[in-house]
């Protein structure tokens, strides 16, 4: 009798590689959702110094000022940073925003914790003047991290925004 030539998987070499693959998912997956959390909040500050930036340019280019604030729908103001701000311009003068005046909302991205500190000033509202510098003179400080943030990780994000209108990021550790 002659002996066949089979190919294939035996039932130990699928258990042993399954094994394999299960324990390098369990050591790779922590990190990748550390990775996850690091890009969220990467990305929510890069849109809120975008925010900031657009609003200063939009003072200096334009009699009208440029202004941002915290808004749950990008309609008007109120609410907190977490939930979200907007980019508008004050075309009538009177520091409300219309919606022909809202030149952009950003929607920060879920599970994310945005504080604001203002030194004397509304921490709500940003208003530049013509020459890009804070119309109330006090600066500002707001803290980007994850909800989950445990402590010691190096995911905390600090935006300073001077009296003269300049956007600083310091990376931190979470609490």
């Amino acid at each position: 009798m002659r002996a066949r030539n089979v190919r294939g998987f035996t039932l130990i070499e699928l258990l042993v590689t399954i094994s394999l693959v299960a324990i390098l998912l369990g050591l790779g997956l922590p990190s990748f959702q550390q990775a996850i959390r690091s890009n969220r909040v990467a990305v929510s500050t890069n849109e809120m110094q975008a925010a900031m930036t657009l609003a200063r340019s939009e003072a200096m280019r334009t009699p009208r000022g440029g202004h941002v604030c915290a808004s749950r729908d990008g309609l008007g103001c109120g609410g907190s940073w977490s939930d979200g701000w907007m980019v508008w311009t004050d075309r009538n003068n009177n520091d409300v925003p219309q919606p022909d005046e809202v030149l952009r909302y950003f929607k920060p991205t879920a599970q994310l914790e945005i504080g604001a500190a203002a030194t004397g000033g509304d921490a709500t509202r940003l208003a530049f003047d013509l020459r890009g510098r804070l119309k109330d003179g006090f600066p500002r400080r707001f803290s980007l991290k994850p909800a989950d943030c445990a402590s010691g990780a190096n995911l905390l994000r600090e935006i300073s925004l001077g009296v003269t209108g300049q956007v600083r990021m310091e990376r931190k550790t979470c609490p």
